[in-house]
């Protein structure tokens, strides 16, 4: 009889900046571990989904989630449990300890103990998901406004959740701001399905859907500012009149600026929470040059 040979070990990518674990190879089925508790509103818990058959170490590397905290919120996982698609694990788990401050302007700042956003039925985030904080209070407006959409159309597409922060804040690029928690990017909704046409035009650009959108938002009294392109301003005006009157249309579209570079998104901006005594509205303007001497 020959001799048995041991089992091959597997290298696993961990969390971004640490050297890879050797782990051993597990050919076991897959394990289901959903938490029976549901995410609560208060954002004190905030589970992911896993999109496909993938360990903790490899949910590491994908989430930008160190290997170590995974394992601290999901104690009863191992790094090397493959874990079911639709598995929800829990990324977030909120400390007394750990106060939420938004330091610094948009554009020169970061972000202490933010929050991931969490997942829902009428909205979707990019896979990698390194961008996704913000402070408690931009991730809970985000969430509510985007519960009601879903509530008012039930057949409506998934809102894109582009860009927040990243986890502690600071540059991300191509973006000047999204440094301190309290910037959002957010896909337009249109009227065609994904597959025909994602072109932001007169004819796709659904008025109706993203006027509701923009309002949820803007009535949290959370909302300091909405940048997008000239076009979208009217098409969202166009809509607005039909529910408003000219004397209420201020109190929404005077929040509302055109600015290069949204002609496919708006970029929301949330003010500072009084809590959070460094957080500095505005964005700082850079120093401007000194003219060079002349010949």
């Amino acid at each position: 009889m020959a001799p048995q040979m041991p089992a091959p070990a597997i290298e696993l990518p961990v969390a971004l900046g640490t050297p890879a674990a050797i782990l051993p190879w597990q050919p076991a089925a897959p394990v289901q571990t959903n938490d029976p508790d549901p995410t609560e509103e208060d954002l004190s818990i905030v589970r992911w989904s896993v999109d496909e058959a993938k360990t903790l170490a490899q949910l590491s590397w994908t989430w930008s989630i160190s290997q170590r905290r995974l394992a601290r919120l999901n104690p009863g996982l191992a790094p090397h449990d493959v874990l079911a698609p639709g598995t929800t694990v829990r990324v977030h788990e909120a400390d007394d300890e750990d106060v939420t401050q938004s330091i610094g302007a948009p554009n020169r700042g970061r972000l202490v103990h933010g929050i991931p956003m969490p997942e829902g039925d009428s909205w979707s985030m990019k896979p990698g998901r390194q961008r996704v904080y913000g402070t408690v209070e931009t991730v809970r407006t985000l969430r509510d406004a985007l519960l009601a959409y879903g509530r008012a159309f039930d057949d409506a597409p998934r809102v894109q959740i582009r860009d927040l922060s990243a986890l502690r804040g600071g540059k991300i690029a191509p973006h000047r701001s999204h440094q301190s928690g309290r910037d959002v990017d957010i896909g337009f909704v249109l009227n065609t399905p994904p597959e025909q046409t994602r072109r932001v035009g007169e004819n796709t650009f659904d008025r109706e859907k993203n006027w509701f959108l923009v309002r949820a938002l803007i009535d949290s009294g959370q909302v300091q500012s909405i940048y997008t392109s000239g076009k979208a301003k009217r098409w969202l005006l166009a809509a607005a009149a039909k529910e408003l009157t000219a004397d209420e249309l201020p109190r929404y579209f005077d929040l509302i600026s055109y600015e290069r570079g949204h002609s496919q998104h708006m970029h929301v901006r949330f003010r500072c929470a009084d809590e959070h005594g460094a957080c500095q509205g505005r964005s700082k303007q850079r120093p401007k040059r000194a003219a060079r001497p002349s010949a």
